[in-house]
């Protein structure tokens, strides 16, 4: 390829961000993380917030949305007993 020639689609390549293996005691977490500990889709996930079954999330700019890791802990423990719902 010539100096001219950039790559074709840029040269910005898409890198995929690790999820974490554990959930940090405490502060924001984004949703492919709860997804990562609460087996439910996307849709299953924004449903239950709406009907009050999840945790709201908390707006930090205009498109990031974020849990707190305490309301997702606490999802956990509830989900965990016995007779939790999902």
């Amino acid at each position: 390829m010539k100096k001219s020639q950039k790559p074709i689609g840029g040269s910005r390549v898409p890198t995929r961000r690790a999820i974490p293996t554990d959930l940090p005691p405490t502060g924001f977490v984004r949703l492919p993380t709860v997804l990562a500990f609460i087996p439910v889709s996307k849709t299953t996930w924004w449903l239950g917030i709406k009907e009050g079954r999840f945790p709201a999330g908390v707006r930090l700019g205009r498109n990031l949305t974020a849990w707190r890791a305490e309301d997702i802990r606490a999802l956990i423990d509830r989900l965990s007993q016995p007779g939790g719902e999902e």
